[in-house]
């Protein structure tokens, strides 16, 4: 299952269920905006964002792979998020293209 999202520039910005959980987690993680679920299950991807709050999540996303302190935040989510072969370039990878959809963006809105 994945979401049809938006984008405010016209970009592509595909996910699914993985990448949306990887993308609430991690925004959660720097204080970037995301949602919580009703029910209880932990944070989601915010369902919409403005062109600030996407360069802010970008920026906030960048300084935190800057630091090198993601290998606990890789740790925790591993097995959940991208299983139990996965490796920190995995991880990282996946933070750096997040970052260029969100830059490219300007800002999203999920329409379904």
């Amino acid at each position: 299952m994945s979401r049809t999202i938006k984008t405010n520039s016209g970009s592509e910005f595909i996910t699914n269920i993985g990448t949306e959980r990887f993308i609430a987690i991690l925004c959660k993680e720097v204080g970037a905006k995301y949602e919580e679920d009703p029910l209880g299950f932990g944070p989601v991807m915010a369902y919409e964002m403005t062109e600030d709050e996407a360069k802010e999540a970008a920026v906030l996303i960048t300084q935190f792979l800057s630091k090198e302190k993601y290998f606990r935040l890789f740790n925790k989510i591993k097995d959940s998020v991208f299983g139990s072969d996965a490796t920190i370039e995995t991880f990282i990878t996946a933070a750096e293209c997040l970052v260029n959809d969100l830059k490219q963006s300007n800002g999203y809105e999920c329409v379904s």
